[in-house]
């Protein structure tokens, strides 16, 4: 094949064995994902992924949320080299990519919902963008008229979509090839020639069917290659549903065959894998000392054994474990103590086992603020205070000092950061956020576009059966 050749995958849904194996077994030139790389609206671990991804792929990585992603990614352009191509436009050389995330709402609540309305004002960003080379939905372009209809307006050589699994096909519409290649979750994935307007369907099979589904012949695939990136697709595997290689991770010891591993790339991600099987079978796999060994190296390293603490431990966080964490913070970047507080806040006991650490770190973040800050360090700063109940930073002062930032964003993502933040916090914190954002809200109302305006109602209209008190402290003016 000729021309600009990309990897097209959708629907991980935390498949991270199938993502990462498809993407080192293939040669690309540019990466594509279609969104639902999680399947919960955790915004470090998404970011995280992301990193793995930029470090682990020298290639373009381009995505769109799908309707698991947070919606505060939509305040993000992107995480390290991996860039949103939501509602916007991105060229790589003559190759110009597009797309519009999310998917219409269900009867089950998503976080990244939108409905028609919200799509239109959307799809209205990419009207006259010019010549389009590829585009990207999380939804199914036909179980949407608004977005078939932009396709048949910006005529792309390629359309790609996920969000329906079973849902697989390659058409020609109108001189666009559209195509669903089913979920990574499920090992399935596509190559894309954009020159040729070709579309190869793939699927890795089952990763253990090489292995004949004998315990010896996996654990000397393990001991022949005893690297993270082999490790991961097999205790991937394990967890969809091989519970009968129980016997072989007692016997064999994970644990040992870790300590063997070098720490770099996945290792972190094979440690959370290995817990969260471990957690889920009532295996003792991982000890302490296989975590104390990556504490500190970095922020990414840290996050690791933070969510295995959280999701995977059982009774009070082992303070030998904790503290250095903490500790560490002070020698991170401002991105990385805000995500890690995100990971830290989580958990019940820290504050009150932690607190005299914590106001510490909370009053270093202002050394540590970017010169060029923007509304998603602002809803960094927002979701730490929420979530630390306002212990050590109030809401107020960051709208204090942030208020510039503030009133230079759009309405829309002003509403985005609301919505996003109503998972963080309590009713009576949204209100507080509400009266102080208030002045800023009823400001730009007079001054936006009605599209805008109607955007931002939606948003806040989402927030109405989780009770959020911001409906009732601007009543006055969204609900005329």
């Amino acid at each position: 094949m000729f021309g600009l050749i990309a990897l097209f995958l959708t629907d991980v849904h935390e498949n991270f064995g199938a993502l990462f194996d498809i993407v080192h077994s293939n040669d690309p030139d540019v990466v594509l994902l279609g969104g639902d790389i999680l399947s919960n609206p955790d915004l470090s671990l998404l970011r995280d992924i992301f990193l793995l991804l930029n470090d682990f792929s020298s290639e373009d990585i381009l995505f769109v949320p799908g309707n698991w992603e947070p919606i505060e990614i939509l305040l993000w352009d992107m995480f390290g080299r991996s860039l949103n191509i939501h509602a916007s436009r991105r060229t790589i050389g003559e190759y110009t990519f597009c797309g519009i995330g999310g998917s219409a709402p269900r009867i089950f609540f998503f976080p990244l919902e939108l409905n028609i309305e919200d799509i239109e004002y959307y799809a209205g960003r990419l009207q006259d963008i010019g010549e389009v080379s590829v585009f990207i939905s999380h939804m199914i372009p036909y179980d949407c008229v608004v977005l078939k209809n932009l396709i048949h307006s910006l005529s792309p050589k390629v359309a790609l979509c996920g969000h329906i699994h079973e849902k697989i096909f390659i058409r020609r519409d109108n001189g666009t090839i559209v195509a669903n290649p089913g979920a990574v979750y499920d090992g399935r994935y596509s190559i894309v020639n954009i020159d040729e307007g070709e579309v190869l369907l793939r699927n890795t099979g089952d990763y253990l069917d090489g292995l004949n589904m004998r315990e010896d012949s996996l654990w000397k695939t393990l001991s022949d290659d005893p690297s993270s990136l082999r490790l991961l697709p097999i205790l991937d595997t394990i967890y969809m549903g091989y519970p009968k290689y129980r016997s072989l991770l007692k016997r064999t010891g994970i644990t040992h065959l870790l300590r063997a591993i070098p720490i770099d790339g996945l290792y972190g991600l094979a440690l959370y894998r290995t817990a969260l099987i471990s957690r889920d079978y009532s295996m003792p796999l991982l000890d302490e000392d296989t975590l104390l060994r990556i504490i500190g190296r970095n922020a990414m390293y840290d996050r690791w054994v933070i969510r295995i603490i959280r999701d995977t431990w059982s009774g009070s966080p082992p303070r030998q474990i904790l503290e250095p964490i903490i500790e560490n913070l002070r020698r991170w970047s401002f991105d990385e103590i805000c995500f890690s507080l995100l990971d830290i806040l989580r958990m019940p006991t820290v504050m009150s086992l932690h607190e005299n650490t914590l106001a510490e770190i909370f009053d270093m973040l202002h050394s540590k603020i970017p010169e060029r800050l923007s509304l998603h360090h602002v809803f960094l700063l927002l979701a730490n205070a929420m979530l630390s109940n306002q212990k050590f930073l109030g809401i107020e002062d960051i709208i204090d000092s942030t208020h510039n930032i503030i009133e230079d964003a759009s309405l829309d993502s002003l509403g985005i950061l609301i919505e996003g933040l109503s998972r963080y916090t309590s009713r009576e914190l949204l209100e507080k956020l509400a009266h102080h954002l208030k002045p800023v809200i009823n400001e730009k109302l007079e001054d936006t576009k009605t599209t805008e305006v109607e955007f931002f109602r939606r948003r806040i209209s989402m927030l109405m059966p989780r009770d959020s008190i911001f409906v009732i402290t601007l009543a006055d003016t969204l609900l005329d």
